[in-house]
């Protein structure tokens, strides 16, 4: 029996958009009715660069964690291959420590390729909090990137 890890099916909704309450559910998600605004994980991939927020305890983390799960996941048993790819990422900067290279493994082989790469970055509100920076260092990284680069 093939393992497949799951497809996340929490669905996002643009900022871009103005709020509707009849859009959101009791709970403060998306409504299951559907909205025509809402994106899917897979349109979300689409994007250079997607920050999602929600308050606290919202879980944010397990849909990252979940979210990292699928997209490391290999493509089936008889390929092991991640399912994105060998540039995909999930940090969590409540995990890390004080000295931390924020940077993926792959980092700088993936500046030079024309591969897309998936960089998850969860509890940037955590860090924040904490003073501690991480967040700012990865902003950093992301933002030198050159656009032949990318």
């Amino acid at each position: 029996m093939e393992f497949r890890e799951p497809k996340p099916t929490r669905r996002f909704f643009p900022t871009w958009r103005s709020r509707r309450d009849d859009w959101i559910d009791g709970t403060g998600l998306l409504s299951e009715v559907g909205t025509g605004y809402a994106v899917d994980v897979e349109s979300l991939l689409q994007c250079c660069v997607a920050w999602i927020e929600a308050p606290p305890f919202f879980g944010k983390s397990f849909v990252a964690d979940q979210l990292g799960r699928w997209l490391l996941s290999p493509i089936s048993v008889e390929n092991s291959s991640a399912r994105f790819g060998e540039f995909t990422c999930l940090t969590s900067l409540d995990r890390v420590g004080p000295a931390s290279n924020f940077s993926p493994g792959w980092w700088e082989h993936w500046k030079g390729s024309s591969s897309h790469a998936y960089w998850i970055v969860d509890a940037v509100d955590e860090d924040f909090r904490s003073k501690r920076k991480h967040a700012w260092t990865i902003y950093g990284a992301i933002k030198n990137l050159v656009f032949r680069q990318r």
